[in-house]
């Protein structure tokens, strides 16, 4: 009885309209699904994903509101921003329904730029999870980009863009994930609202501790909740059906997977009341 109340448990993604960043988001939905868990992936309309690809999963689409105008004008600092705006009321009345039906909520995975997704699980008292479908090193220079700008040096990237960043060695100015798109500030804004975890429960990274130990070492050090690197994760989920101890991402999903499964008692269960008791099989969804 409790393997196949486990088997009900749900965990939902909210991944970021971009193939970059549906990939992942979707990879890692396969990995938890092979563990036992039911997976819905909530998206937007605009650049949905192709339902066919996963028949193990429930898809639910739900209206971005985005104008034409930002979706056409190739802005992705703006884009990203109204998506983060727009999105907010549909994804909480979206979620809202499922703690109302008593779907057995695990918790809320999402991608680091659909951050509104956070405040959404938290209206609910639902636990969330960030997915960084980046390495740990571009977070670490995302984050000196800021104090950097406060140097006054950003501004002569042009004329210092072969020379080292102190502190970030081997790494050079040309090569700090700057964008083009939109004015500095609003940048620099959409920057800080991706590097806060606010009230999520632990963070996934597409990366293995193999190839960034000392910049997730660093990471941990400054981070009040668990880092989980599974990745990459193209690599783990192609060979999915084989996976064996040799992985050293497989030890992390398993530590996650038990994260996931534990973490809703300490969040102190949905606003709608307790967890859905699943009587008789639930759907392969």
């Amino acid at each position: 009885m409790e393997k196949q109340r486990v088997m009900c448990r749900r965990l939902v993604l909210v991944p970021l309209p971009f193939q970059g960043h549906i990939n992942p988001m979707l990879q890692l939905g396969s990995i938890l699904h092979s563990k036992g868990f039911s997976i819905t992936v909530i998206h937007t309309v605009f650049n949905s994903p192709d339902p066919s690809n996963h028949p193990e999963f429930r898809f639910v689409s739900i209206p971005h509101n985005l104008s034409d105008q930002i979706i056409s004008s190739g802005n992705l600092v703006t884009l990203i921003s109204a998506l983060n705006v727009t999105f907010q009321v549909p994804l909480l009345e979206c979620l809202i329904r499922m703690v109302q039906n008593h779907e057995d909520i695990a918790c809320i995975i999402y991608d680091e730029l659909m951050f509104i997704s956070e405040a959404a699980a938290k209206h609910v008292n639902l636990p969330s999870i960030m997915l960084r479908t980046t390495s740990a090193l571009t977070f670490i220079s995302r984050a000196a980009i800021q104090p950097l700008k406060a140097q006054g040096l950003l501004t002569l990237q042009g004329s210092m863009s072969e020379n080292l960043v102190s502190e970030l060695h081997p790494l050079r100015f040309k090569d700090l994930p700057v964008s083009k798109f939109g004015t500095p500030d609003h940048f620099l804004q959409l920057i800080s609202n991706i590097s806060q975890t606010r009230t999520s429960s632990a963070v996934i990274w597409n990366t293995s501790d193999v190839l960034e130990q000392s910049s997730l070492t660093k990471i941990q050090t400054q981070c009040s909740v668990p880092i989980f690197p599974i990745g990459p994760l193209h690599k783990f989920h192609r060979e999915l059906k084989c996976i064996c101890q040799r992985y050293s991402s497989w030890a992390t999903t398993y530590h996650l997977e038990k994260f996931c499964k534990e973490d809703r008692k300490e969040n102190g269960g949905y606003n709608d009341g307790d967890a859905h008791k699943c009587k008789g099989k639930e759907d392969s969804s």
